[in-house]
């Protein structure tokens, strides 16, 4: 995808998806909610445009830009009721664009941006459009914000707030967009004609047209702020990246910001549809929420490790206050998706400028060193021939793509307009080629070889980032960066890690009686079995004892010993006769992270004194006889 086309679609056909969503605007024109604001009371209108004389614009504070490329016969024009009819008021009363904004199948790029509005404190934006009733040219219009300043340079309309791809060919559809996230004080909004392969000679891009553009200020309204989450995992702890992944627990902080007026007594309660999805707490209190101030709750649940990598979560967060109840939708995905982030497009290309115009393309996720390169680069210029491109790679490295074809063999380079091409080694040189038709034709080349070949960037590292720069090298022609994109082989991956289900570990017994052992000898061993009941598998990390014990056989192998879920082994306990009297310690068991017990016991005793044994009559009498002369003996030698 492009630089400048992402986001999210918002497919719109009309009466049947409003019907299906269970929106109708008066009259029954079909009305798409887009948000996450809801509100109490009404607002005040800011902007209200029915484009009955699109004549008035300008002074208005309105501004017109098409970029297309090539640029076409058309830009923005007053409504044609001979297509159809406006949606409110005379029949002309409506602003439109067609398939003639660009030539051949170009890329329809035509801008029409709002005054400067109160973004921050805008409650809703919304508008009518349409396109011919069953029109087989899908026409696209995507609404942007710029958050940067409150000028119209379209590069700055960085935020997409919606995107109708395709536009309703079943009457005129009403949009309603209540969501301006990281909105300033002040700034603008702008619709964007935007289709690729348009144009007379293209599939896509038929006649569009907006009506009823009404911008409301104001009203007390309560808004779900930026969701953010934080992940856990006990099991792999590495696994903590930020990243929503299968088998996680989850904590989720929804903020929520009041405007227009305070809410009081304000709670949540959060349930989910998704299937895998556990609330563990489901349950938020914000307590008193000041107008114009926010306030935070957390939530906890868990992901199964069942759920799939780039699935999405849904969730409802229901809240109460004192003014009154709310529900608000919130989607978290599973896993990121592998991307590459642009900046810096759509931009103005500076006329004759060596310094020229610079966009960054940010990579991440790339698994391996660079095998190969491509670039396909989209700008808007009349006389290409002022045109170099160059492309900057994160480790420093330039390499230049085109040098202004025609130059110098002919003089002022090719006069032909606009370029769209796929620069890839072993493709044609581009520098001769151009349309005999001068300033009048579009650049005949799609597919181009890079001046400097990107075989030179194999075995870099291609995350970080890249840069695209574009100049112009004479005055007179100007033109516009559209878009560019960077193909890398191996492509950057996603991240999407399943956390396993931690184990359970338990011994058989809390203690162990060895018996009795003779000095100096061991006892036999006896067994304790370790047990994993857990979901997931672990590890037996070690096995010590205090006292005079020790390990002594069993099928719990060496260490580390992984145990399975649902498995166990046996450890063996003996005890060494080293000291007499009773023994008393422990084993203990260190497995991923649990530290199991078991209290052991035992007795060592001391050897018994041997006794002679007397079997014949005459050696009885000989020892009596003995026992005699030691006593008489004694009597002698006591003292009187």
């Amino acid at each position: 995808m492009f630089a400048g086309s992402a986001g999210n679609a918002l497919a719109q056909t009309g009466a049947r998806q409003a019907a299906s969503a269970g929106q109708l605007a008066s009259g029954g024109k079909p009305e798409w909610s887009i948000g996450l604001n809801q509100r109490l009371g009404g607002g005040t209108v800011v902007l209200s445009e029915d484009f009955a004389d699109i004549t008035t614009l300008t002074a208005a504070g309105w501004v017109q830009n098409n970029l297309s490329v090539p640029v076409g016969t058309t830009g923005w024009f007053q409504g044609n009721s001979a297509v159809f009819p406006s949606q409110a008021g005379a029949p002309t009363a409506y602003i439109g664009a067609n398939f003639n904004n660009t030539a051949g199948a170009g890329t329809i790029d035509n801008w029409l941006i709002t005054p400067v509005l109160p973004l921050a404190t805008l409650e809703s934006f919304s508008f009518f459009a349409r396109s011919p009733d069953g029109s087989t040219f899908p026409d696209r219009i995507q609404v942007r914000m710029n958050v940067t300043n409150t000028g119209s340079n379209p590069a700055d309309f960085t935020v997409q707030l919606a995107d109708l791809n395709p536009v309703s060919t079943s009457g005129w559809a009403q949009t309603t967009i209540t969501s301006f996230p990281g909105a300033p004080a002040q700034g603008r909004l702008a619709f964007r004609y935007f289709v690729a392969n348009a144009g007379p000679d293209g599939s896509n891009s038929d006649f569009i047209g907006i009506d009823s553009v009404v911008a409301v200020e104001g009203g007390q309204t309560l808004a779900l702020g930026t969701v953010s989450a934080v992940d856990a995992c006990a099991s792999l702890p590495g696994n903590v990246n930020g990243i929503i992944e299968p088998g996680e627990q989850i904590t989720l902080s929804l903020p929520l910001q009041a405007s227009g007026g305070a809410f009081t007594g304000v709670g949540g309660v959060l349930s989910s549809s998704s299937p895998g999805v556990t609330i563990v707490n489901g349950i938020g209190s914000y307590g008193s929420i000041a107008a114009g101030a926010s306030a935070s709750a957390s939530y906890t649940v868990r992901v199964a490790e069942s759920v799939a990598c780039s699935s999405t979560l849904n969730f409802s967060l229901a809240v109460t206050s004192t003014e009154g109840n709310f529900s608000f939708p919130v989607t978290r995905p599973v896993g990121q998706a592998a991307a590459i982030a642009y900046a810096g497009v759509p931009g103005a290309i500076p006329d004759n400028s060596a310094t020229g115009i610079s966009s960054t393309a940010t990579v991440s996720g790339v698994p391996g060193p660079i095998s190969s390169v491509r670039v396909r680069v989209n700008a808007a210029h009349t006389w290409v021939g002022d045109v170099a491109i160059r492309l900057t790679s994160p480790g420093g490295t330039t390499l230049t793509l085109l040098d202004r074809p025609g130059v110098p063999a002919s003089g002022a380079g090719c006069s032909n307009n606009n370029i769209n091409v796929l620069f890839e080694d072993g493709a044609p040189d581009p520098e001769s080629a151009c349309d005999a038709a001068g300033s009048a034709a579009a650049w005949p080349v799609a597919t181009a070889g890079p001046v400097q070949a990107f075989s030179s960037l194999a075995g870099q590292n291609a995350n970080g980032v890249w840069t695209l720069t574009v100049t112009d090298s004479a005055a007179l022609d100007t033109g516009t960066l559209n878009s560019w994109e960077l193909i890398l082989d191996p492509a950057p991956v996603g991240t999407c890690t399943v956390c396993p289900s931690p184990p359970a570990f338990a011994l058989s017994a809390s203690s162990l009686n060895l018996g009795q052992v003779t000095l100096g000898g061991n006892s036999a061993p006896q067994f304790i079995t370790v047990t994993n009941s857990g979901a997931g598998p672990g590890t037996l990390d070690s096995i010590n004892f205090s006292g005079p014990f020790v390990r002594a056989g069993g099928t719990c192998g060496a260490l580390p010993f992984a145990l399975a879920a649902g498995a166990s082994c046996t450890i063996g306990v003996s005890m060494s006769g080293a000291a007499a009297g009773s023994q008393s310690g422990s084993m203990t068991v260190s497995a991923s992270g649990q530290t199991l017990t078991a209290s052991l016991t035992g007795v060592v005793a001391s050897p018994r004194a041997a006794i002679v044994p007397v079997d014949s009559p005459w050696a009885l009498g000989l020892l009596l006889a003995a026992l005699s002369l030691f006593g008489g003996l004694a009597l002698l030698r006591r003292p009187h």
